[in-house]
């Protein structure tokens, strides 16, 4: 089952929930219980999709958190239609936080207080945790205590909780159902990109080429909106 597409993301949470398994925040994990469900959605790619899983998830009455970029290559996190999006997400009941490039600084630790700043302001949160977006060796090396507030490498949520990732389109570290964690209902960290999940087709390259092409057309629009003389 380790190929991600195809599968429908609300059976696959089921399998969860059927299992025994409890949604729950960064916040509140017990290292003393078991059948804790962290579900993680770092946000590297498009907001729209983060909010198709956000409603899934709502059908189903699971809270999860998503992480986005502030500074980001392939969104606008302060448009308008990215923060209506978000603050949909937000209302559901999930948690929003960021999702930090520190590669992108020569001061990470400094420029970090910043991005919280202004996502703090913007959408009127308080921040307890971050996830780290293409961390450096010397980060994972020491991730406790790294930065001034709580992030999902520290061993808590990475060791002392077992971890699946979907990242770049497949579970590197083993389907989470096939594993021997999720039978003994040891508490799972689960990362899901929702731009796997919601996509219409059967690989990593053809959904990367729609979003291309969504992106494409959506341009077409903003120029013919914006400027007068563009055909």
């Amino acid at each position: 089952m380790n190929n991600l597409f195809n599968q429908s993301y609300k059976d696959f949470i089921n399998q969860f929930l059927e299992k025994g398994y409890t949604a729950t925040s960064f916040d509140a994990l017990n290292l003393k219980e078991d059948n804790q469900l962290i579900l993680r959605h770092d946000i590297d790619f498009d907001v729209y999709a983060a909010y198709q899983i956000a409603k899934i998830e709502n059908e189903l009455n699971v809270k999860s958190t998503f992480f986005f970029l502030l500074r980001g290559d392939f969104y606008n996190l302060l448009n308008d239609d990215s923060y209506n999006l978000i603050n949909k997400i937000k209302s559901f009941g999930h948690d929003i936080t960021l999702h930090y490039d520190m590669s992108i600084y020569n001061n990470s630790k400094r420029e970090l207080q910043n991005e919280i700043k202004i996502f703090e302001q913007f959408f009127n949160i308080k921040i307890s945790i971050i996830s780290i977006h293409r961390p450096s060796k010397e980060f994972l090396s020491n991730p406790n205590n790294y930065f001034k507030v709580t992030n999902t490498y520290e061993n808590k949520f990475f060791k002392d909780t077992a971890y699946f990732a979907d990242s770049g389109g497949r579970f590197r570290y083993g389907d989470p159902l096939d594993s021997e964690e999720f039978f003994s209902k040891k508490n799972i960290q689960l990362v899901i990109h929702p731009i796997w999940w919601v996509s219409n087709f059967n690989s990593v390259d053809e959904t990367l080429n729609e979003l291309i092409n969504k992106r494409s057309s959506n341009m077409r629009s903003l120029l013919q909106k914006n400027c007068k003389t563009f055909r």
